[in-house]
């Protein structure tokens, strides 16, 4: 009796052993891709004074459409105060103070009565109008500038300048 395992021709899985990759050519693929992906990573996240520069404009700007807000809501007067030498700001009467970042650079162009030598007041009134004023920011080679209308009292911002 034969055995059927040994009358049984052995044939290979694929026909043409030079199709697909070898195990070399996969590695040295996947090497390539890990090497582009780690190259590219970092420039698509910007640097970390980049993300404290822009954290700070988008803080200060909220904070100062929330203040306009609360005058409108309250039908009084409520004032920001910024101190760029302390580098704080917030809404007068609150306990909640905003911390600047140290690498920002703070130039307020606002009325003589609005200033003193210590820090700033930028005043909205219950109507929604404010007292005015530019607030230009840097850091390094970034800046913004934020405008505050005197008659509407809306709070905007623009990149550069």
């Amino acid at each position: 009796m034969t055995n059927p395992a040994s009358s049984m021709t052995h044939r290979p899985l694929c026909k043409d052993m030079s199709s697909g990759f070898t195990l070399l050519e996969m590695l040295m693929a996947l090497a390539l891709v890990a090497l582009i992906g780690a190259l590219t990573v970092p420039l698509l996240r910007g640097s970390s004074n980049d993300k404290l520069f822009d954290v700070a404009v988008r803080d200060l700007i909220g904070a100062l459409r929330t203040t306009r807000l609360e005058a409108i809501r309250a039908n009084t007067e409520k004032t920001f105060v910024i101190d760029p030498n302390n580098r704080s700001a917030h809404i007068e009467g609150s306990a909640q103070r905003k911390v600047l970042p140290s690498s920002l650079h703070i130039d307020i162009t606002a009325t003589a009565a609005d200033l003193s030598a210590s820090n700033v007041r930028l005043r909205f009134f219950a109507d929604g109008s404010a007292s005015g004023g530019r607030i230009r920011l840097s850091s390094g080679t970034r800046s913004a500038i934020i405008t505050i209308d005197w008659l509407t009292g809306h709070v905007k911002s623009a990149s550069g300048g």
